[in-house]
Formats: structure tokens, sequence, C-alpha cells
């Protein structure tokens, strides 16, 4: 097991949306570093694989169309998956662009406090990290960007996740403007792949900038937290792997939400003649 901190020593958005949901949870994953259970095989609510037709985990199935996107605009194989026919152009478009130049994928652009660039294998000195699919110039170079688009693919559901995703979208856009101090304007855009819809919001250096205090904010409140407050609910335990075991968890968090506990029975009592209420 990896050495155990005290505290959330970096953050990305992955991370903060964890912990917001709760606080013990994040402490748990990424803290005390307590690894999930097995999953066990996929169950009837999984998609199916258009490759194999086989079920598979929604992440699982994530992992996979990413690579498979990756590996087609790099050039490194000819075919993609076909769940990715839908962004077939796009992915075309973005392969010629990497052919001369003007792409970067699977970025880890990562920081030091006060947003300062730094590798992202400095593990004593990461203390933000933003995780990008496609990193395409539209003007510029990639060592001087003058207008970009940043780009992320999501697979599974849209609806009920437009918040989420507008949120980390505003992330990706502060992120590009402090890793690239010549860029003036950024597209930041998701590919909703099983939805086949391209949302795109355009940021300027000032827009992006002006929402860095929020995020700061949020930052320090999770990377200073030394309490972890658990929030048990129906909701937010459900995923959650520290569950009771009963629930398919490893029952590190006690207070979880017990949803195998056994419902409590009711005593039925019946009515008795000759009562004095007009009510019965």
């Amino acid at each position: 097991m990896a050495n155990e901190t005290a505290t959330i020593t970096a953050v990305s958005f992955s991370r903060l949306e964890v912990y917001e949901k709760c606080p013990k949870e994040a402490h748990l994953k990424f803290c005390k570093k307590i690894p999930e259970p097995d999953r066990g095989e996929p169950h009837s609510r999984c998609p199916t694989s258009e490759e194999s037709g086989e079920r598979e985990w929604h992440n699982d199935r994530g992992t996979r169309l990413h690579k498979s996107m990756d590996n087609y605009v790099r050039g490194l194989s000819d075919k993609y998956a076909p769940e990715l026919k839908p962004i077939d152009v796009e992915m075309t478009n973005a392969r010629v662009a990497y052919e001369q130049g003007l792409v970067h994928t699977e970025q880890m652009w990562c920081y030091k406090e006060e947003w300062e660039r730094t590798a992202w294998d400095d593990w004593d000195g990461i203390r933000i990290r933003v995780k990008t699919d496609i990193f395409w110039v539209t003007e510029g170079t990639l060592a001087e960007p003058i207008e970009a688009v940043v780009i992320d693919l999501k697979s599974g559901k849209k609806f009920g996740n437009e918040v989420k995703h507008a949120s980390q979208l505003q992330l990706y856009a502060l992120g590009a403007f402090k890793r690239y101090p010549t860029l003036e304007k950024v597209y930041v855009e998701i590919w909703y792949v099983d939805q086949n819809d391209i949302k795109t919001v355009e940021y300027t250096r000032r827009q992006a900038i002006g929402n860095q205090e929020d995020w700061d904010e949020r930052f320090e409140v999770a990377m200073s937290d030394v309490i972890f407050e658990s929030r048990p609910s129906e909701n937010n335990c459900k995923w959650c792997p520290y569950k009771a075991v009963e629930d398919g968890g490893t029952g590190d968090c006690a207070d979880a939400y017990r949803y195998s506990r056994p419902a409590v029975s009711k005593t039925t009592t019946k009515k008795k003649a000759g009562s004095r209420s007009r009510a019965g």
C-alpha cells in the first residue's frame, strides 16, 4: 500500500468532486489509500462493447474509448472503436493536426502553489492536476499557442451532468491560460460520443482568470481539511467503495448508509368492539 497522508496533498477535478460529495470517502481513498473491492463481473445494467459483444463496467468502457481515440489521433492505429464513429470527422481532423505538430494528446498539466507550472512527476511539489484528452492549437505553435481548443471525450450519459461538466470546462480553461502565457483565447469542448453532440465554450484570458479565486478557495478547503466529516445518504453512498461489506463495499466507513439493513416490521393492532370514540 502507498504511504498514507494526513491531508489531501494534491487536487484535481475528480478528486474535488469526491471530496465535495463526502470528505470521508476522499480521506479513505486519497489519504489512507485503501484499495477498492473487487467489482466482480459487470451487471445487467452495464453497457455492451460493440467490439467484443461482452458487458463492461462504465469506467472500463470509458478507458477503452479514450485509448482508442488516442491511438487513432496519434497514427498508432488506422482503426478505432466502433462506438467512436459519431466523431469520425473530428478525430480525423485532429489526426491531421497531430501530423502537422499542432496537437498534444493525453496530457497531465501539473501546478505547484500559486499555479506555477511543474512536471508531472514532481511528487512533493504538485498541488493541482488537470488531465486533458486533446490540446489542439488553431493559431500559433504548441510551444507558444495564441488560440487553442481543449477537448474532453465523454462516454455515458449527458443528461443530469450538465452543471458538473460546465464546471470542468471552466477549470480546463483556467489551466490552459496558466500553462501557456502566450494564449489569448481558448475553446473548451466536450465530445459526447454516445449522444453525438459537442458542447463548446469560449474563454478569453480575462474570463478564465476571473474564476481563479473560486477554484483556489475550493481547493484550499479540500487540502486543509483534517476532520473529513462523513455525509452518508442513500444517494452519496450508492457507489462508494467503502460502504458496508454486505452492500458490496470494504466496510471501512462505519457511517455509510446501510442498504442491506432489514426493514422494520410493523405491528398491526386489531380494533376492539365497544369503543367510546366517535372515530372508532
